[in-house]
């Protein structure tokens, strides 16, 4: 529907500025994506200038005086009266003057000769032009009624014209006409203050001018700058099709920024740390690996991207950790030679006796350089130390026939290699790979580097497997924007959240103790049938399978867990249904039996247990076969 919505919008706009995503013109939803995006820097320097505009207004305000008085110009006129004799006399009568020309009097009271009067009955002690312009005569509703009004930045000084001006002034209109007198009628009030700072109204204004500064140059980089943004760039503007999306995780930290929610590697064995949408994009990329595997036989697979920092190495681990869940033999091997970085992220101490670099200068062999992680369940040959000649090393053909023994012994090679734009050893290895894997992040590189970069690797003749785009912090919220986007959409926001269904919390279909999921019961991870642990057709004691038994892991079924074919108590985290109660006593019942029949692990299995993430170093032996237990392939030690 938002697609719809976008598409109909850019028709009327029409294909120039505000071009639909054909790459030739603007698209107006991603500039709003992108104001939104930044929503926090634009209230922040808003507030900033906000902030500036109120304590500016405060600091340099200076207040004003009024003082105010009314008078009523009037006239005098003599007329004649007759007495009872016949007799005429000429009598004053007083009247109201009747021309109400405000424009005439104001200009006679800021005449010249008015103000020089006006000066001397004040001692000289302020020009003619402060007096001008603290004067004004206002006309009322009544003819013949005026007021007066004197401003300045003194009180008293306000008190003190006013005095002078009713002294002076009745005088000088006589003057120009004999027969009007001013009149006093309102006496002068005290002076008051006349004006405010406005700082509210100032500060709202900077608010405005700061915030729309911001969104302008969002805006302007945004439309200039050439870097990805989303999916839709990649399909645009490159020439790399798009296998997956790893949103962002990360957590907000008020309106300035975001950080990672830990600081260790990401990995999708630490369900704690990582999100589940992160967890489902590794798999649906492992999802086309073994695709491509199927269906050309591919084994080795290259990780680089354009630039460092992009989460090439976080994207290989992750990768092969999540094949490693599948029982496939995995190793992940560390071509990095100038900044490793796998035994770092992953939490395995530095080695620089053992590892490529020592195969290669022949002081250390291939079985004593490769080491099996049981956290992850997968073998790693570190790099083993730091070279800058690294595209020489990489050159040798020990490093040759070592993929090539690889390849004899494990289902999948993950390969990590620098950046490709900086130096040109994934160009070196690529030969020896079957596939290349591009990690693009967002809103890093350009655009054009990338398309270079991708036109070189193309130049070595190695099939692309696709670009995986990274720190998608829009997929991260759950949200489609992107038609045929990959990665977490509306569905996973819907079905894979806490509480619902298909989801975390209590509810069918999900993780928990209910049917069908992760937890205790049946079908599932847990204490239950068909499942890991204890009961029938599981991994462990039991049953059809590794471990001492049938067809599973575990004692029991068919399934991981203690009975039942799938994953714990049901399809979801926590407890559903009416029969709440009878369920958790089930699980105790079934924890209690689980931790009776996995007394004693060693003694059953015969296989040494390592803490997690300690590497041991494996002797040489078949690791191709994908149904062989970890525990078993360690027995040879």
């Amino acid at each position: 529907m938002q697609e719809t919505q976008r598409d109909s919008v850019n028709a009327l706009l029409g294909n120039g500025l505000f071009g639909g995503g054909g790459g030739g013109g603007l698209d107006l939803f991603k500039l709003l994506r992108a104001l939104l995006r930044r929503a926090w820097a634009v209230v922040m320097v808003g507030v900033v200038f906000a902030a500036a505009g109120y304590f500016f207004a405060k600091a340099t305000y200076v207040p004003t005086y009024i003082e105010k008085a009314t008078v009523e110009f009037t006239s005098t006129k003599y007329i004649k009266v007759a007495d009872a004799t016949g007799k005429e006399e000429l009598v004053t009568v007083v009247v109201p003057y009747e021309n109400n020309d405000i424009a005439r009097y104001s200009l006679l009271m800021k005449s010249d000769a008015m103000l020089y009067s006006l000066a001397q009955n004040l001692n000289n002690e302020y020009s003619v032009a402060a007096l001008r312009n603290s004067m004004t005569l206002t006309e009322t509703s009544v003819s013949g009624i005026f007021g007066l009004e004197v401003t300045g930045g003194d009180p008293v000084f306000c008190s003190r014209v006013m005095d002078a001006l009713l002294d002076v002034f009745p005088d000088y209109m006589r003057t120009s006409a004999s027969t009007i007198n001013i009149r006093l009628i309102n006496y002068p009030e005290t002076p008051v203050v006349n004006n405010s700072d406005n700082s509210v109204k100032i500060a709202f204004l900077a608010f405005m001018a700061g915030a729309l500064l911001i969104a302008l140059i969002v805006v302007l980089v945004e439309i200039f700058s050439d870097t990805v943004k989303d999916i839709d760039d990649i399909r645009n503007k490159t020439n790399a099709a798009v296998i997956g999306s790893i949103p962002y995780v990360g957590k907000s930290t008020g309106l300035i920024n975001k950080k990672p929610l830990f600081t260790g590697g990401l990995l999708i064995t630490d369900e704690d740390k990582v999100s589940f949408a992160f967890i489902e994009c590794i798999k649906s990329i492992r999802t086309k690996i073994e695709n491509l595997s199927a269906n050309k036989g591919f084994k080795a697979f290259i990780v680089t991207s354009t630039y460092e920092n992009e989460g090439k190495t976080t994207v290989a681990i992750n990768i092969a950790a999540s094949l490693a869940q599948k029982g496939k033999s995995v190793l992940l091997m560390d071509a990095d030679l100038r900044k490793p970085a796998i035994l770092r992220t992953i939490g395995v101490k530095y080695d620089d006796k053992s590892g490529l670099i020592p195969i290669i200068k022949g002081e250390s062999t291939y079985q004593e350089s490769i080491k099996y992680v049981k956290s992850l369940g997968l073998f790693i040959l570190p790099s083993g130390g730091i070279t800058q000649k690294s595209s020489e090393v990489l050159d040798a053909d020990k490093v040759r026939q070592v993929i090539e023994q690889a390849r004899k012994e494990f289902d999948f090679i993950i390969i990590d290699t620098p950046p490709s734009r900086v130096v040109s050893d994934s160009m070196v290895i690529s030969t020896l790979a079957d596939s290349l894997i591009f990690v693009i992040r967002k809103d890093h590189a350009k655009i054009a580097d990338i398309n270079e970069t991708l036109e070189e690797i193309a130049g070595t003749n190695i099939d692309i497997a696709g670009a995986v785009f990274t720190m998608n912090d829009e997929e991260s919220r759950g949200r489609i924007l992107n038609k045929g986007g990959s990665g977490v959409s509306r569905y996973y926001k819907r079905y894979y959240r806490y509480g619902g269904k298909y989801g975390y919390g209590s509810g069918k279909y999900g993780y928990g103790s209910g049917s069908y999921g992760y937890g205790s019961g049946s079908y599932g991870y847990g204490s239950g049938s068909y499942g890991y642990g204890s009961g029938g057709y599981g991994y462990g004691s039991g049953g059809y399978g590794y471990g001492s038994g049938g067809y599973g892991y575990g004692s029991g079924g068919y399934g991981y867990g203690s009975n039942g074919y799938g994953y714990g108590y049901g399809y979801g985290y926590g407890l559903f249904g009416r029969k709440r109660k009878k369920q958790q006593q089930q699980i105790q019942r079934a924890k209690a039996a689980e931790a009776q029949n996995q007394e004693k692990p060693d003694e059953e299995n015969g296989a040494p247990q390592e803490p997690n993430g300690e590497a041991a170093a494996p002797e040489k032996q078949n690791r191709n076969d994908k149904n062989q237990n970890p525990n078993e392939k360690n027995k040879k030690k």
